[in-house]
């Protein structure tokens, strides 16, 4: 079964309003990602393929990099990288004294407050790192091999760690109740406890590097969509473990 017939095609017939305005969402987040997310800068330039990163030229000034300017951006990213992977899990039946469209309002507006709470530690964690020299403040991404040989070696322990399974089985049996908000609210924690930690690897490659992005949106939607998530997710955690080995094996030598 396809995403369109599992997701999208029954989102649509329970709530074209809130469905439509779902896709027009995702569509305007990854819009403002494409712009360069209000950084000042082309999001092509601040995109590359290496692995790990080229240290670019030192840093410019003129671009925002206070705390609410990285809220927004990470933000904005996690809803537009995490929002097609939840279609399929929204409340589309009426409640009681609700629609269908009110239902799924409200679920987003949970869903969106837990990634906002993620999206603030994410900003404070990128400043302090830029204060510290350990991620260019130009390009945002890790200037330091053995920082991101841990960051991957972190990511790869805990996609084959009993707590991605835990969090990733609550996200694939998620169901629907009575409380839009609160399942919202629910669902949300259980994907950020299942993705938090991937995201991490944005702060290797790039916080605005788009193809780094768009892999781990598609990797982060696969994990719920796959008919065996859980040997892909597993795939995912030993291809870090290694590529954390290998950088940690190219610093040492």
């Amino acid at each position: 079964m396809t995403a369109i017939e599992s997701g999208l095609r029954p989102l649509l017939r329970a709530a074209p309003l809130a469905g439509a305005a779902s896709i027009f969402t995702v569509l305007a987040f990854w819009s403002f990602l494409l712009s360069g997310a209000g950084m000042g800068m082309s999001i092509w330039s601040m995109s590359t393929l290496s692995f790990p990163a080229i240290t670019p030229q030192p840093n410019m000034t003129m671009m925002p990099s206070g705390f609410l300017a990285y809220l927004v951006m990470w933000w904005v990213m996690m809803m537009a990288m995490m929002m097609p992977g939840t279609m399929k899990h929204l409340p589309l039946e009426a409640g009681r004294s609700r629609s269908a469209d009110s239902r799924i309002v409200a679920f987003w507006m949970g869903y969106a407050g837990i990634w906002l709470l993620f999206s603030a530690a994410a900003a404070v964690i990128q400043l302090y790192l830029v204060s510290s020299d350990l991620l260019h403040e130009t390009m945002m991404w890790s200037t330091s091999g053995i920082l991101n040989a841990c960051l991957l070696g972190l990511v790869g322990l805990y996609q084959l760690s009993p707590w991605k399974t835990r969090y990733l089985t609550a996200c694939l049996r998620f169901s629907a109740s009575n409380r839009a908000f609160g399942d919202g609210l629910f669902y949300g924690l259980q994907c950020l406890g299942s993705s938090a930690v991937l995201m991490l690897l944005m702060l290797v490659f790039g916080v605005m590097n788009i193809y780094w992005m768009g892999i781990l949106a598609a990797l982060v939607a696969l994990e719920k969509w796959l008919k065996h998530p859980f040997v892909f997710s597993a795939l995912i955690g030993v291809l870090c473990v290694a590529a954390s080995l290998y950088l940690f094996v190219s610093v040492a030598f």
